[in-house]
């Protein structure tokens, strides 16, 4: 009988622990997540093409010590980088925290001819939470190019943080 409760409470426990929603910053089960970086090190940089672009000590709270800084003017793109190809077609989803000196600008787009473009416009001086929910649909056999830009005419910068490009499952 000990047997039979010690393994009822067990299952309960299984069941249980498996309803639970993830940590903070963990995936979530029914996302891939396809590229993630807190830029607390200059190899997260490893791929990125640009000299517009590097590690910071500076960081929005729960962000880690540093970030990337992309700084410009009215040369672009300052820096990207580019992810896939993939064997399915993706529905891309991202999310960053992103802070600017005037306005920055995230690019998202593919190697597909015509190219469908998104553009997230980053304002505002403090850290702030962006989250877009399948923003841009990867052709499969694609790749997909991110570029930041920061300023226009005149030079500025930009921060970003914690930056989150997914799928869901």
């Amino acid at each position: 009988m000990k047997q039979l409760i010690i393994i009822s409470i067990a299952s309960m426990l299984a069941l249980t622990a498996c309803n639970k929603e993830p940590m903070d910053g963990a995936p979530s089960i029914s996302e891939e997540v396809l590229y993630f970086s807190s830029y607390e090190d200059a190899s997260d940089l490893d791929g990125y093409e640009g000299h517009e672009g590097s590690i910071v000590e500076e960081a929005p709270v729960d962000g880690g010590d540093f970030s990337l800084k992309v700084q410009g003017g009215c040369v672009g793109p300052h820096l990207h980088f580019k992810i896939g190809p993939y064997l399915e077609g993706k529905k891309i989803s991202m999310s960053f925290q992103g802070r600017s000196e005037g306005s920055g600008t995230i690019f998202l787009s593919s190697n597909v001819v015509p190219a469908p473009m998104e553009n997230i416009i980053i304002k505002g001086s403090d850290w702030e939470e962006y989250d877009y929910s399948e923003i841009y649909e990867l052709e499969a056999g694609a790749t997909l190019d991110v570029t930041f830009i920061s300023g226009g005419i005149m030079a500025t910068a930009t921060w970003i943080d914690e930056l989150k490009l997914y799928a869901p499952k």
